[in-house]
């Protein structure tokens, strides 16, 4: 990220994230991200997942090791239909 006084740049971390009205995901694929949902702050470590769906918050582990997007694949468990 790019600010006026300096650059920010993330090492060491893979993570993929999806945002929806109702729909909330974030996977982490390496190192450790931090979310801030609701006024609450959760860390997500490498091999889990935080999503929320209509103000309910389910943490997952995932076995999954990139987003399946990179491999021109779509996955899907437990999302809602739109």
């Amino acid at each position: 990220m790019h600010t006026d006084q300096g650059t920010v740049e993330v090492l060491g971390t893979e993570f993929n994230v999806k945002s929806r009205p109702t729909f909330f995901e974030v996977i982490c694929y390496v190192g450790l991200v931090q979310v801030s949902y609701n006024s609450k702050i959760y860390k997500i470590p490498s091999g889990k997942s935080f999503r929320a769906f209509d103000n309910q918050i389910f943490k997952d582990l995932t076995i999954d090791i990139q987003p399946s997007w990179m491999e021109h694949k779509s996955a899907f468990k437990s999302v809602p239909v739109f």
